[in-house]
């Protein structure tokens, strides 16, 4: 029970400051990139959305994943990232196509969302007691 409510803490308190930072910084990168006055990173700022996705789907994959570390259920964490390499590398393949130079970040955020549902599942099937 103890476990629970402190795993339904940690996934309200990441889920709160992953928000209120994703929006603080793409909020405040446009005046910042004004103010440093660096025309590559404007012309580059598309690259933003991206990489703040990546950052939160990873961040919000940090949540199963302590669960999973505090149960010393290694083998499922060590099991998603290992499948995350061809993931990423299929997807930046595939998105170059398409997207160029985005194509990095936008795998990175698809492996990211890879490990968020990987975990979660590996999370909810080795604990099926838990609530979370």
């Amino acid at each position: 029970i103890a476990f629970d409510k402190q795993m339904q803490r940690l996934k309200r308190q990441t889920i709160l400051i992953t928000l209120g930072l994703s929006v603080l910084v793409i909020l405040l990168a446009k005046p910042l990139l004004a103010w440093l006055d660096k025309p590559t990173y404007s012309k580059h700022f598309s690259l933003l959305y991206w990489t703040v996705l990546a950052s939160a789907l990873s961040a919000l994959s940090m949540i199963p994943h302590y669960g999973l570390y505090a149960h010393r259920r290694d083998r499922p964490i060590i099991l998603s990232h290992l499948a995350s390499l061809p993931i990423f590398l299929i997807a930046v393949y595939l998105l170059n196509m398409v997207l160029s130079e985005a194509a990095i970040p936008a795998a990175m955020a698809i492996t990211f969302l890879f490990l968020l549902c990987s975990k979660a599942l590996f999370f909810r099937r080795c604990l099926p007691f838990s609530a979370t």
